[in-house]
């Protein structure tokens, strides 16, 4: 940065005595009044600084030493946003972010073109279950035994589904349906759901299932209000029949 003009010298917080002068950033044209030698050092006010930290780390490759260094000096280092809980509006911007650089979409998923085989797909609901039986901690969460959740019934949402309830019935329904969230007022059109007006999996009639975003299908699974949602939709499916 450019040195305009040397100011009186200051005793800082800790009293000793420092010498500061103005100074102009190239970049926004900004005078700013820094520590001479902080001044004579930076290339901006601080406008462009994380772009200069990664313009002179380009191409760099750090050493395995450094790695280790690193690595050490952060450990047991508290992140500075843990505890601080996210607004709305920040999440929603995160996740708005993240679909346009694609990072949740085709192939840049990292799960892209695999396929699970039925023993893998076995050894994880097992592992999921059982850290659910025993009680699992993360971070400051504690997840209760499966049979204390307020949304317990008796493991039902583990019964297997019948042959009937495959794509071509889940595509009959979603065509019948037009392609939208049959709940009143909600006309989402992405990531539709199947659901079981009765919550009898084995019950794959027309006249039990209807289309439902991810969100409205999850207000279903509570326990406690199933009579109502029963009686809800199968009012609006009535109309089709």
């Amino acid at each position: 940065m450019e040195l305009i003009r040397h100011l009186p010298r200051e005793k800082d917080k800790n009293g000793n005595w420092q010498s500061y002068a103005e100074f102009l950033c190239p970049f926004d044209n900004l005078i700013v009044v820094k520590r001479l030698g902080h001044g004579k050092r930076d290339k901006s006010c601080g406008c462009q600084r994380y772009k200069l930290i990664v313009k002179a780390n380009t191409g760099k490759k750090r050493t395995e030493k450094q790695r280790k260094n690193i690595s050490e000096s952060h450990k047991g280092q508290k992140a500075w946003n843990k505890g601080i809980p996210q607004t709305k509006e920040a999440k929603q911007k995160q996740s708005k972010t993240k679909i346009e650089n694609g990072s949740l979409k085709g192939q840049n998923n990292p799960n892209f073109g695999k396929v699970m085989s039925e023993e893998q797909r076995s050894k994880i609901s097992n592992k999921i279950k059982e850290q659910y039986k025993n009680g699992r901690k993360r971070s400051n969460t504690i997840f209760l035994p499966m049979e204390k959740h307020i949304f317990w019934n008796n493991g039902s949402s583990f019964e297997p589904y019948s042959s009937e309830f495959n794509k071509k019935f889940k595509q009959f329904i979603k065509d019948r349906d037009f392609h939208i969230c049959q709940t009143p007022n909600c006309m989402n059109t992405e990531n539709l759901h199947i659901h079981h007006i009765d919550y009898d999996k084995k019950n794959n009639s027309s006249e039990n299932a209807i289309t439902l975003c991810a969100s409205c299908h999850t207000k279903t699974n509570g326990k406690n209000n199933r009579q109502y949602w029963i009686n809800y939709y199968k009012e609006i499916v009535s109309i089709y029949i």
